[in-house]
């Protein structure tokens, strides 16, 4: 379902999320060829779920992406909030996810569109998503103390 939307965009697009599928998995490779989205990791993103909240013997994967379409493109992607915070009770876990950030670049072919002098940037914390322009945000991740 997810792919056929992403198919009717007219234009740049991003989608990200927790997708709860290991970017090796068949259908994760399918749902990537189907619609032509890039990865703003390049396929290098870490694990983007804590071990901790994992049963014992199990492996964390990148399940958490960020993907650009035609006339958007990720510029930079780094992972945000991969250690503890302080947050009003202490030193906890933003999320049981770990956040990915992209600085996206909007395209009109092959150049750059000129919207401000500060890159566009998304952000990703386990299923919450933050739009900051410029200096502004749009929204925040939710900062709700993960238990470990």
């Amino acid at each position: 379902v997810l792919a056929r939307v992403v198919r009717a965009v007219a234009g740049p697009a991003v989608v990200c999320g927790d997708f709860n599928i290991d970017r090796g998995s068949s259908l994760f490779g399918e749902f990537m060829t189907g619609t032509g989205l890039a990865d703003a990791f390049k396929g290098n993103c870490p694990p983007t779920f804590r071990a901790e909240y994992l049963p014992a013997g199990r492996t964390p994967h990148c399940i958490d992406f960020i993907l650009t379409a035609d006339g958007a493109r990720a510029e930079t992607a780094t992972v945000v909030f991969a250690g503890k915070e302080l947050l009003p009770g202490g030193p906890a876990y933003v999320s049981d996810h770990v956040g990915l950030r992209a600085a996206l670049v909007l395209m009109a072919g092959n150049q750059p569109l000129a919207l401000d002098r500060h890159a566009t940037e998304h952000v990703h914390v386990g299923g919450l998503a933050a739009r900051l322009d410029g200096n502004a945000v749009s929204a925040i991740p939710d900062t709700r103390q993960c238990p470990r």
